[in-house]
């Protein structure tokens, strides 16, 4: 397996983040892409969401609040939040912010991929985390309506004994789990295939094989739907300036692969009607782009980050910089991207990942955000 250049961009290392970002390489994703002005995304609006920042994110079962999981950048000190939609306006929560009952993950690692936090049954959010000291992998259940804790187990998560006694020799990465919007389907990579598990019956559908010479160069997704899992195989796995892939996808649960289609980027997500995939671009996943997977055509990239600015005041508090300086990263990483139900757009929250200075009088240059995309397809 791939492991560095998989762990870089799955959020191990830094937020999301892949790809070389100089404009001149960035043009090298278009190579043999098919880019269109048939595919339009603008972001349409943007919101200050604190001094926190967002791990990950995901709307309720009928898709009227967005839920974000926030720690303190550095350490632990998680508390949910809620955006009401369509205005993404905040809600004060009768239950508070969550912080004691999600104390527990302090010292733990929150994955960066999109089922890490999402709601299993009714109001029930399940999180699923790394533990800081066991490293285990392990689930925590909240019911948002009282706040109780319902569990803390390993119900929804693929553990390296599961896979030990499923696939004989066993000798994968069960951290890298992917799982489906329920957390009933994971994929799990090993050192010579992926391995497809229905989590309710502990059984294996499929697996996906390739080349043990070649390592593990794929990076699996779901439909938000999921009715089909989605493979983006990268073109040159052994180069680090480059995240070109092929995506293939197949059918659930029975594994049927679908056509292949080149992509500018193995990152993706998939809209719910199947039909188009926000693809993140960048060394530091500074940019994004639309991807028609029937065509294969490719919108204009949107840049996420900011240009640097000058700092003349601390956000976070009344303290005058202008005698020195200072200047803000523009940094805006993405933490997490979900589709509006009806695939016209997509919302994501952005991390500025602590950029400021100081440690107990700690001063911010800049705030995360919550932001709202909308696609256009014309003919």
């Amino acid at each position: 397996m791939n492991v560095r250049k998989f762990a870089t961009h799955r959020g191990y290392v830094k937020p999301l983040v892949g790809v070389v970002a100089a404009a001149a390489l960035l043009l090298t994703f278009w190579i043999g892409i098919a880019q269109t002005d048939r595919l339009i995304l603008t972001q349409t609006a943007e919101y200050d969401i604190g001094f926190k920042c967002p791990a990950t994110a995901t709307f309720n079962p009928d898709f009227t609040r967005l839920w974000v999981l926030m720690y303190g950048c550095v350490s632990g000190n998680y508390s949910l939040h809620a955006f009401d939609a369509p205005d993404w306006s905040p809600v004060t929560l009768d239950t508070g912010d969550f912080g004691e009952q999600l104390a527990i993950m302090d010292n733990s690692y929150i994955p960066t991929e999109a089922s890490a936090m999402v709601f299993t049954r009714g109001d029930t959010l399940d999180f699923r985390y790394q533990d800081g000291n066991t490293s285990a992998y392990v689930s925590l259940a909240v019911d948002i309506t009282n706040g109780t804790v319902e569990a803390v187990a390993d119900a929804f998560v693929v553990s390296e004994e599961t896979m030990n006694g499923l696939v004989p020799d066993f000798a994968g990465y069960p951290e890298f789990a992917i799982y489906n919007a329920d957390h009933t389907v994971a994929a799990v990579p090993s050192d010579t295939a992926w391995i497809i598990i229905d989590m309710n019956t502990q059984t294996v559908l499929f697996d996906i094989q390739y080349e043990v010479s070649e390592g593990n160069s794929a990076i699996a997704s779901f439909s938000p739907d999921g009715t089909t899992l989605y493979m983006a195989e990268l073109d040159n796995p052994d180069d680090f300036s480059d995240y070109t892939a092929t995506l293939t996808s197949y059918s659930l649960p029975e594994g049927v692969p679908g056509d292949s289609l080149s992509v500018p980027s193995a990152f993706l997500w998939v809209s719910p009607d199947r039909a188009l995939a926000v693809a993140l671009l960048g060394e530091d996943g500074d940019a994004l782009a639309i991807v028609d997977l029937t065509s294969g055509e490719v919108s204009p990239p949107v840049d996420i980050f900011e240009a640097p600015q000058r700092v003349l005041r601390c956000l976070n508090r009344d303290s005058d910089l202008s005698d020195l300086n200072y200047m803000s990263s523009g940094k805006l990483y993405v933490s997490s991207l979900n589709w509006l139900p009806d695939s016209s757009g997509f919302v994501t929250v952005n991390s500025y990942a602590r950029d400021g200075a100081g440690a107990g009088g700690f001063c911010a240059f800049n705030f995360s955000r919550l932001r709202e995309y909308t696609v256009e397809t014309g003919t």
